[in-house]
């Protein structure tokens, strides 16, 4: 018996017996295809088979230049994260990509960043650059009470305060 009885008499809800069951277990469809696109193959020319493994061969190159075209880019925008400080890689390529801009051209790269920084700063590393901060306090007249201790006798009386506080040992 042939694959498509022993499927239209299962499709019916018959039984099938122990050499029906053998025969559609031995049966592998990816066989068949393969058996097929020979059959197919040895019925073309020698320069139409050679046209198909051309056409095959260039759509595999296609597929492996876009797949080394993404790598390039996922490195170059990795490289790009961690100079600049991004702590989200995706959202700036993402960015970039919105914006189309060249990952080649360092002034591109430059204003981008900068603009990515000021729109996104949570997406960016903290950086802390000396003599940023607020103002020097201004220094108060010893033994004037209108101002209040001043800034280095406020952190003494804290950690003087804190000098007995469990888990505060090393102050």
């Amino acid at each position: 018996m042939n694959i498509k009885g022993l499927i239209d008499k299962l499709l019916r809800g018959g039984e099938l017996n122990a050499l029906e069951r053998a025969e559609l277990e031995k049966f592998d469809p990816e066989s068949l295809r393969t058996k097929l696109d020979e059959l197919e193959r040895a019925k073309l020319s020698r320069e139409e088979a050679l046209q198909q493994d051309l056409a095959a061969a260039q759509s595999e190159c296609d597929r492996l230049r876009t797949e080394c075209g993404a790598l390039i880019r996922r490195e170059r925008i990795n490289s790009i994260a961690a100079a600049s400080g991004c702590t989200e890689p995706e959202y700036l390529d993402f960015l970039a990509s919105r914006r189309n801009i060249a990952l080649d051209d360092p002034e591109a790269v430059k204003s981008f960043l900068a603009e990515a920084e000021e729109n996104s700063p949570h997406c960016f590393r903290s950086r802390l650059r000396s003599g940023s901060g607020g103002a020097a306090p201004a220094a108060s007249v010893e033994g004037s009470d209108a101002a209040g201790p001043s800034a280095p006798d406020r952190i003494g009386e804290i950690i003087s305060a804190l000098g007995g506080a469990p888990g505060t040992e090393r102050f």
